[in-house]
């Protein structure tokens, strides 16, 4: 007979939890005893389906070379390697006065 426990209705994949344990199961990307909270790597979406989605990891881009055969200086190499959710702090905060 499985217990029914207090799985979150959205993140959790089912209402009854391991009588032993008490985990709840949870959708993929979603951990916690009751499945209330997304994994690491993982970011809250607004879909009911998949509550929590991966997070876009941003890749950098081949850069060219000038003409004397050194790699051109790419103006936005500096966030190429931030994690999303960091570059979208970045771009909230508001700009400086000058």
């Amino acid at each position: 007979m499985d217990i029914a426990c207090d799985c979150h209705p959205i993140g959790a994949s089912g209402k009854t939890c391991n009588q032993a344990t008490g985990q709840c199961p949870c959708k993929d990307g979603v951990v916690g005893i009751t499945c209330n909270r997304c994994a690491k790597g993982f970011q809250q979406s607004r879909s009911h389906i998949a509550p929590c989605i991966k997070i876009p990891v941003v890749q950098m881009m081949a850069t060219e070379e000038d003409d004397d055969g050194h790699p051109e200086e790419d103006p936005d190499s500096s966030v190429a390697n931030v994690p999303y959710l960091a570059m979208k702090a970045l771009f909230a905060m508001p700009k400086k006065k000058k």
